[in-house]
């Protein structure tokens, strides 16, 4: 079995947090730039220490921890965020979008989630699992798994087990080589995280400098998006391995590095930390970060000060011993040192899973595919009779079904929803219970949503074919070599291809089509390439009137109009991300009539859009939550 002296787990536990204050605190102001930054030890911390989500949503987790024991699972942790925590960043937002409407973990982590799914936002949780299981990498990385699909996809989610595996092992093993390859056991062979890590590890082992194998490892897998996990797990990898043990140069390389640097430098950071130990952390660093972090959002905690994290996260390792989760022996533990986590509460006899067929939402005239598992985890049959309670749109193909559930098995139940016929609206949310009852008095219920797909109706697609004749007198084609323009079709956003003053729009020929998500699925609706122009029409009801963000992603050229006014528009072509732009409207209470002019200059539409506006406190729309209470009018 295990040993290990208690002083030496808090040592190691509270080097590993102060690593991780310090690097958040000193990355948080190039927190996305890509550039190669020139920071020395002198100037890289700011004048006061910001709160940082990276450390935040672990001391969450940790009061989760208190609150539940040991057996968590992920819907305690999602829980736990929306009791707590008001953050509705980048995949976050996406995630606290998705469970308030029932959509639980893992298809919280990717549904309507399609850029940031593999972002950092749960490898920069990994270190209170690893700190909870000393010499337990694969207790670790199951936690890891429970906590990342909350809000991200595999790729993401195999990036914070890998980071808890290793940081599980390294209360054993110092070698950072040893420690990569036991993490690495987590990810596999195949996958781009797993050979960016080799790539980094192999430049490493041929003596190249740090600067060097940054430029090449971002030359194979750096991505527009500056906070993915693979090219910053790789960052990550670089400081460890090229700080070669010395904390300072580690902590300067991450920084230096960019990116994602308040991740990148405290998980390095955290890391180092820990195989160092609190008592081998330079003064310099400590004298700068002081004795305390700083939280976004309050929680009740006995201080703010990183040794009394510590002794917590440690606490909470002792409870994972005495609950059998951990063998290992902590000997010379102080009289005063106790257990903190609620005896282990037993798995249930009893549980339903809901397995979506599937996206997690449905459209008018489409039939969504659920599947219902029971599960009968005690020692005798369940008897009994599972009733579907739909949501006000819904219709299912059960009402009721008597069930019989054998002793230690589990039955599948398929449904099938369909929206009602005769509704006006298909709201976002729309939550279904599930009842499962028996002689015995035991019952069982469970919720879950089925996001409602907006109808639209697709106008076009238009564009311009080249006439010689209106070669001098047509505005957009003026100046243009006349043959060369033969081969092409031309498409221009200030062209009107239908009447812009939008009169008798609705009575327009067009596609009516649901799109599930807010990135629209329009190359899927025409078989042509080439330059084109439609028009998307969609009636939205809003139950109040209010002040929202129309938050829009695009590629190409558009224009954005609300009931009948011009609210936005671009030019340019660009890459598509989420929220290229963010336009602040007046949503009035009943119907809201949108429509969106979109340009496709190649051979791709991209282009999505939302809404978003809950934070009261907020001043900008990424501090705001995404609106699940909308309606898409069915014509």
């Amino acid at each position: 079995m295990l040993r290990m002296r208690y002083r030496d787990y808090l040592n190691k536990v509270h080097g590993g947090w102060l690593g991780k204050c310090i690097g958040g605190t000193i990355g948080a102001r190039m927190e996305n730039n890509k550039d190669l930054l020139d920071f020395t030890v002198n100037d890289v911390f700011p004048d006061e220490i910001p709160p940082n989500d990276d450390l935040d949503l672990q001391i969450l987790w940790l009061h989760v921890l208190e609150q539940k024991g040991s057996r968590i699972d992920s819907r305690d942790l999602a829980d736990g965020w929306l009791e707590h925590c008001w953050y509705p960043f980048n995949e976050y937002g996406y995630f606290v979008k998705n469970y308030r409407m029932g959509i639980a973990p893992p298809y919280s982590g990717v549904f309507n989630n399609d850029y940031f799914r593999n972002s950092m936002g749960c490898p920069i949780r990994s270190e209170i699992w690893g700190f909870i299981s000393p010499g337990h990498p694969e207790v670790a990385a199951q936690y890891a798994y429970q906590d990342g699909i909350l809000d991200h996809d595999m790729l993401a989610v195999q990036g914070e087990q890998f980071l808890a595996a290793l940081e599980a092992q390294a209360f054993f093993e110092t070698d950072l080589l040893r420690l990569i390859e036991h993490g690495m056991r987590f990810i596999p062979h195949d996958s781009e995280l797993s050979r960016c890590i080799r790539f980094v590890r192999d430049g490493f082992l041929q003596g190249l400098g740090w600067q060097d194998i940054r430029a090449r490892m971002l030359r194979q897998y750096a991505s527009p998006d500056a906070s993915h996990c693979v090219q910053n797990i790789g960052l990550t990898v670089l400081a460890l391995l090229l700080g070669k043990g010395d904390f300072t140069e580690t902590m300067m390389i991450a920084v230096n590095s960019g990116y994602d640097t308040d991740c990148t430098a405290a998980t390095s950071g955290a890391i180092l930390g820990q195989i160092l130990g609190a008592d081998a952390i330079p003064a310099l660093w400590l004298d700068r970060m002081g004795e305390e972090y700083v939280m976004w959002f309050p929680l009740n905690r006995r201080s703010l000060r990183i040794r009394d994290l510590a002794e917590d996260t440690c606490a909470a390792g002792l409870s994972l011993v005495r609950d059998g989760v951990l063998q290992i022996e902590l000997t010379d533990i102080p009289a005063h040192v106790k257990p903190s986590l609620p005896e282990r509460r037993p798995e249930p006899l009893y549980a339903i899973d809901t397995i979506y067929e599937g996206q997690p939402s449905i459209g008018f005239g489409e039939t969504a595919q659920v599947r219902l598992v029971l599960h009968n985890r005690s020692a005798r049959p369940h008897v009994g009779s599972v009733r579907i309670a739909c949501a006000d749109s819904l219709t299912a193909s059960l009402e009721r079904v008597d069930v019989k559930v054998e002793a230690g098995g589990q039955l599948e139940i398929p449904l099938l929803f369909q929206v009602k016929p005769d509704v006006a609206f298909i709201p976002q949310t729309n939550i279904n219970a599930i009842t499962w009852s028996g002689p015995d008095g035991a019952v069982v219920e469970a919720r879950f949503g089925l996001a409602g797909a907006a109808r639209v109706k697709v106008v076009g697609p238009f564009w311009d074919i080249y006439d010689t004749r209106l070669h001098d007198e047509h505005p957009f084609y003026r100046g243009r070599p006349s043959g060369r323009a033969n081969f092409n079709n031309y498409v221009n956003i200030e062209r009107p291809y239908i009447d812009e003053s939008f009169a008798g729009i609705d009575t327009l020929e067009g596609l009516h089509v649901n799109m599930h998500m807010d990135k629209m699925r329009l190359n899927e609706l025409f078989g042509h390439l080439g330059q084109s122009c439609v028009y998307v029409v969609q009636h939205l009801y809003s139950p109040v009137e209010r002040d929202a963000y129309a938050v829009i992603g695009h590629n190409d050229a558009y224009k954005f109009w609300l009931n009948g006014e011009l609210k936005g528009e671009a030019k340019e072509h660009t890459l598509w991300m989420p929220y290229n732009d963010e336009i602040p409207v007046r949503l009035r209470q009943g119907d809201n009539l949108l429509i969106y002019k979109i340009v496709r200059s190649d051979n791709r539409f991209e282009f999505s859009s939302g809404f978003r506006g809950d934070l009261p406190f907020a001043k900008e729309p990424n501090f705001t939550h995404w609106f699940i209470d909308l309606s898409s009018a069915i014509s």
